[in-house]
C-alpha cells in the first residue's frame, strides 16, 4: 500500500539530508581534521587547516589515492567545492559540484561512519544500512516509515552535539572569568569583585539552563529507543 504522504515527506526529508550534505555554512565552520567531502568527482579527507575569512574555509585534503589537495569550502551554503592540486591555492573554477540526489541511497551505507553520526548507536547504524536497503529494493515508500524515526534521532542528536558544544564554551567562560575575578577584583569585595560575581552567575545559570536542556533531549531519545 502507497503512503502519498510518508513518500513526500521522506523525499524532502532526503532533499534536506543532501543540503546539509552540500556543505551548509553552519555545517562548513564545523569542518575538522578527519572529516571528509564528497564530490561527483572524488572524495576528499581533511589532513589540515589553511587559510579562512568571513566567507570561506580551506583546507588541506587527500584522496583514497594518497593524492594531496588544498579545498576551499564557503560558508554561504554553495553546492559546490573548489579544488587546488597539491599544495597550490590556484584554485579551479567552477569548483566540483557535490554528491547528487541519484547517489544518495549509495551514500547511506557509509554515513555511518561520519563525524556527524558519532554519537549514533550500533542499533541507529543498522537502521541507516536498513533504510538503503530498503530503497534499493522497494523504493522510497517501504523506507519512509523507518526513515522518519531515524530522522527524528538525527535531529535530536545534532541538538544535543550543539549543547554540549555550548556547555563547553560557558565552562570555559566561568573557568577564565574565576581567573580574572582572582587577579583583578579586590579581596575585601568592591565594584570589581561585585561585576565578576554578576558575570558569573550570569555564566552559572546558563549552564544549569543548557544542562536541563541536554537531559530533555536525552529523554526523548530514550523514548525513541524504544520504537
Amino acid at each position: 500500500m502507497k503512503h502519498p504522504k510518508l513518500t513526500a515527506l521522506l523525499e524532502s526529508k532526503l532533499t534536506q539530508r543532501l543540503n546539509e550534505t552540500a556543505i551548509s555554512p553552519k555545517a562548513a565552520k564545523k569542518l575538522s581534521i578527519g572529516d571528509t567531502v564528497k564530490t561527483k568527482k572524488n572524495t576528499y579527507k581533511i589532513t589540515g587547516y589553511g587559510n579562512k575569512s568571513n566567507a570561506f574555509r580551506q583546507f588541506e585534503a587527500e584522496d583514497a589515492k594518497g593524492n594531496k589537495y588544498n579545498i576551499q569550502v564557503s560558508l554561504r551554503g554553495n553546492s559546490d567545492i573548489l579544488v587546488a592540486p597539491g599544495r597550490s591555492l590556484r584554485f579551479t573554477e567552477p569548483g566540483e559540484m557535490l554528491e547528487s540526489d541519484a547517489e544518495y541511497a549509495k551514500s547511506l551505507q557509509t554515513i555511518a561512519r561520519d563525524k556527524q553520526l558519532k554519537m549514533l548507536s550500533k542499533k541507529d547504524k543498522a537502521t541507516l544500512l536498513k533504510i538503503a536497503k530498503l530503497m534499493k529494493q522497494h523504493g522510497i515508500t517501504e523506507a519512509s516509515a523507518v526513515w522518519k524515526v531515524f530522522d527524528a534521532k538525527q535531529k535530536l542528536y545534532g541538538q544535543a552535539m550543539d549543547i554540549e558544544t555550548d556547555m563547553k564554551t560557558i565552562a570555559m567562560d566561568i573557568e577564565q572569568t574565576r581567573k580574572d575575578m582572582e587577579q583583578e577584583a579586590e579581596p575585601e569585595g568592591g565594584k570589581v569583585a561585585n561585576r565578576y560575581g554578576k558575570e558569573l552567575d550570569k555564566l552559572e545559570k546558563a549552564y544549569k539552563k543548557k544542562k536541563v536542556e541536554l537531559k530533555k533531549i536525552f529523554a526523548k531519545l530514550e523514548k525513541l529507543e524504544m520504537m
